[in-house]
């Protein structure tokens, strides 16, 4: 039955896909968030048979996010497989989705979907929920199991399921998105692969089923939503107070967003026909405030305590010769240039300074 089993781990869809790209004008950076994922985890008789393998969790601070798919082979008990999980959170908007568009949905907040995000999270499974152990004592466990279900040799089995969970913060809000990817899906043998429509929270009709008869639940893509976050679960099949089986499960929480400024609105607050950081150059960053240029922003930016046209690093010249440009984008003062007025103020300051000493040395000479 293993080797059957461990065939099926060849299908395991890996695809790591983190871009460097800048998010869209819109997003807003995240102030803090979790993420976590975890492959596995079954509970028998209302105890931990395998606790939640393998597990990666990074946050809530921003800026030392992990960017890591966690491996383990799985060939213990209760289960023949793989599994793997990721974490991720990034202040920028930065993250590309795992899982293809179409099974990803928006479920709270936001305008539509991100192309890009700050927060992930990714788990994935292969393998099946077997059904008898080496050791004594946890095979005598499963037996209750296998002494409901009859002679299956497995609960559970999946060729490849995935899932994940990110956030992108937009508009200074964070937007929530979810999905699963479910192939060769099989419940007791029979294929469930055809009747798992994509669909949010899917109840699977178990007619039919030895397990109907034990009060059996079967959730495909269950999405829980959070304050804040979202929990997302690939499978989770439940007999009650028998057997509890949770696949590939993300979760993104606790998630704040930095504040709406003009270098992040979305809109050309300067009506020069760029928007936000970076595609406007008087944007300094995604946190500036303000899209126009220094000399014409309302602000003291080189701390002179002079603001736009009272201060002389806006004019060409200087203050007092000079000519104000409000298109400036550096208040600080820079010394005249030479030529022009600044030229002849230059040659009367040294003209006056040559007729004064000129003048103390003849007072010296007559004196002497």
């Amino acid at each position: 039955m293993r080797k059957k089993l461990l065939r099926s781990t060849v299908i395991l869809p890996l695809v790591l896909m983190i871009g460097a790209l800048s998010g869209p004008a819109f997003a807003t950076p995240l102030a803090s968030a979790s993420a976590s994922a975890y492959g596995l985890k079954i509970d028998l008789l209302n105890a931990p048979l395998i606790p939640e393998t393998p597990t990666f969790s990074v946050g809530p601070a921003i800026g030392q996010g992990a960017d890591n798919l966690v491996d383990v082979d799985l060939d213990q008990t209760a289960f023949v497989g793989a599994a793997g999980a990721k974490a991720v959170t990034r202040a920028a908007t930065s993250l590309d989705a795992e899982l293809p568009d179409e099974y990803l949905t928006v479920t709270q907040g936001g305008p539509a979907k991100p192309a890009l995000y700050n927060g992930q999270a990714y788990a994935r499974t292969a393998g099946a929920v077997a059904l008898a152990s080496e050791d004594p004592t946890t095979d005598a466990l499963l037996s209750t199991v296998r002494s409901l279900i009859g002679d299956a040799s497995e609960v559970l089995a999946v060729d490849g399921v995935s899932s994940e969970a990110l956030v992108s913060c937009v508009g200074g809000q964070p937007v929530l998105v979810g999905g699963s990817l479910l192939t060769g899906v099989e419940l007791l043998g029979l294929s469930l692969t055809d009747s798992l429509d994509g669909t949010t929270n899917q109840v699977v009709d178990l007619g039919g089923s030895l397990l109907e008869g034990l009060g059996a639940t079967l959730v495909a893509n269950e999405q829980i939503k959070t304050p804040n976050g979202l929990e997302v679960n690939a499978l989770r099949l439940t007999i009650p107070n028998v057997i509890s089986v949770t696949i590939a499960h993300s979760e993104v929480s606790g998630t704040t967003c930095g504040p709406v400024t003009e270098c992040n609105d979305g809109i050309d607050n300067d009506g020069d026909g760029k928007i936000d950081f970076p595609a406007d150059p008087e944007c300094k960053s995604l946190d500036d405030d303000s899209e126009a240029p220094e000399c014409s922003n309302n602000k003291d930016d080189d701390g002179d305590g002079k603001i736009d046209r009272s201060d002389p690093g806006c004019y060409d010249n200087g203050r007092l010769t000079g000519t104000y440009d409000p298109n400036d984008d550096n208040e600080a003062d820079i010394l005249p240039r030479t030529g022009g007025n600044n030229a002849l103020m230059g040659f009367v300051v040294l003209a006056g300074g040559g007729l004064m000493l000129l003048a103390s040395r003849k007072v010296r000479k007559s004196e002497g």
